[in-house]
């Protein structure tokens, strides 16, 4: 105001200006307490209902049926470190995430599309990343370590939440750790490992590798997401490509999600029998506590075991 003239502060003064920002500034103070108010009170009758529900599950005389989510009911927050900092992190919608065959004929890995990553990122990032991607090989062959040496600086964080009710399952902290080729004639892989395991149960082990490719340009195309199931290590956490049997299938990632997620009391012991199941067929001598449970799950057992090309009989 000290800056106007004079016949401008008094048309200020007069119009009540100050006044009539206030207000307007109070106005939306209100509604947006309103409005906070309004999302904590749907919060709070959400979690009452499934409060609810949980507790009619548990008064029930009935084993509810384990059913396997869907891959379209899940959300997955994706975060990228470059040397401690955050250079992007952010929810990727079902829309974003599909099954694909994996570099085995018999399993599949989940697949995020990286283009809403990469919109964030183009632009924004590091020298030490304009390089990396300015000499990308076209082969794991014409790989030199010193041109993927960028991707030690870099670590991949993956939350998955289920949608329903938003139970999260926190699948790992991946570093980089070699370069590979999982189809033939297709892009790099460029391969990171967890720090652990995702599930431990003895007699069996689930591991998650992440993929990371590039397209030909140059730009950051897709993250996928492969399970691995691996026998049971009972005396260290890290990786073991020793330990490793095979990749499941997706059906065996959407069970398995489900199982982390949380499933009703009762179809608990029967949703762990089957992933059991699935080392049983590999390796028989399985507790018989195991195999009392194949009776309850014998019809997901029959398609986990087909859907892994094996061909079993249940009794």
């Amino acid at each position: 105001m000290s800056c106007a003239s004079a016949a401008l502060r008094k048309d200020v003064l007069d119009s009540k200006a100050w006044e009539l920002v206030a207000n307007a500034q109070k106005l939306r103070s209100a509604r947006e307490a309103a409005l906070a108010a309004e999302r904590d009170a749907v919060a709070r009758v959400k979690s009452q209902v499934r409060r609810r529900r949980l507790a009619d599950s548990l008064s029930s005389q009935e084993t509810p049926p384990f059913v396997p989510n869907k891959l379209a009911d899940f959300t997955f927050f994706v975060r990228f470190e470059e040397d401690g900092d955050v250079i992007w992190e952010g929810d990727l919608g079902p829309s974003a995430a599909a099954f694909v065959g994996s570099r085995y004929c018999t399993s599949d890995v989940i697949s995020l599309s990286m283009s809403e990553v990469w919109s964030g990122i183009n632009g924004n990032y590091s020298d030490a990343m304009a390089n990396f991607l300015s000499v990308l090989p076209s082969s794991s062959d014409d790989c030199d370590e010193d041109e993927y040496s960028y991707l030690a600086r870099l670590r991949i964080t993956l939350v998955a939440i289920r949608n329903t009710d938003q139970a999260m399952i926190p699948l790992g902290s991946f570093t980089f750790e070699r370069v590979g080729r999982g189809r033939l004639y297709g892009p790099i892989d460029y391969i990171f490992y967890p720090r652990q395991a995702l599930f431990k149960s003895e007699p069996l082990e689930f591991w998650i590798e992440v993929i990371l490719r590039f397209d030909d340009s140059g730009q950051l195309d897709t993250l996928e997401i492969c399970v691995e199931h691996h026998c049971f290590n009972g005396t260290g956490h890290e990786y073991n490509d020793g330990s490793y049997i095979q990749d499941i299938c997706k059906k065996g990632i959407s069970h398995l999600l489900t199982y982390l997620a949380g499933v009703p009391l009762q179809a608990r012991d029967g949703a762990l029998a089957t992933m059991m199941s699935w080392h049983a067929d590999i390796f028989p001598d399985v507790p018989a506590t195991v195999a009392a449970h194949r009776e309850v799950e014998a019809e997901l057992y029959r398609e986990a075991a087909a859907a892994l090309g094996i061909i079993v009989t249940v009794h």
